[in-house]
C-alpha cells in the first residue's frame, strides 16, 4: 500500500472516528434532555393519553453515528495492526536475514575442513 495513501486513511478514519463520536454524543445529551424535561414537566396524565418521549428518528440518528463511529474505530484498529505487524515482521526479518554483516568464522573448524580432505583426522588445531 502506498504510503501517502495509508496517511490518508489515517487521517480520514481518525477524523471520522472523532466527528461521528461527537455527534452521537450530541445526539445522546439531547435525546436524554428531552426525555428528562418531558417526564419532569408532565401534567397528571390519564389513561388514554400517551406519554411524550424523544423522538424514534432522532435516537436513529444517534444510532447511526455511533455505529458509523465504531466502524471508524475498528477499521483505524486493522490499519494499524498491519503497520505494526508489517513493521515488525520486517525488522525480524532484517534481524534474521543480515546480509549486510560478514558470518562468524571459528577458526578452529577452518583448521580442521583443510586437515580432514587429506585423511589425518587425528591431528587437532588448538
Amino acid at each position: 500500500m502506498n504510503k501517502n495513501l495509508r496517511i490518508a486513511l489515517y487521517v480520514v478514519l481518525l477524523a471520522g472516528a472523532v466527528v461521528f463520536g461527537l455527534l452521537f454524543r450530541n445526539g445522546f445529551y439531547r435525546t436524554t434532555e428531552e426525555a428528562a424535561n418531558s417526564s419532569t414537566n408532565q401534567s397528571a396524565t390519564t389513561v388514554g393519553e400517551p406519554s411524550k418521549r424523544a423522538g424514534s428518528g432522532e435516537v436513529g440518528q444517534m444510532m447511526t453515528y455511533g455505529v458509523l463511529g465504531l466502524l471508524s474505530l475498528l477499521m483505524l484498529g486493522i490499519l494499524v495492526a498491519r503497520d505494526v505487524s508489517h513493521l515488525v515482521a520486517h525488522r525480524v526479518d532484517k534481524f534474521i536475514f543480515d546480509e549486510d554483516a560478514e558470518g562468524e568464522r571459528n577458526p578452529e573448524y577452518d583448521d580442521a575442513e583443510k586437515v580432514w580432505p587429506m585423511g589425518n583426522t587425528s591431528k587437532r588445531s588448538n
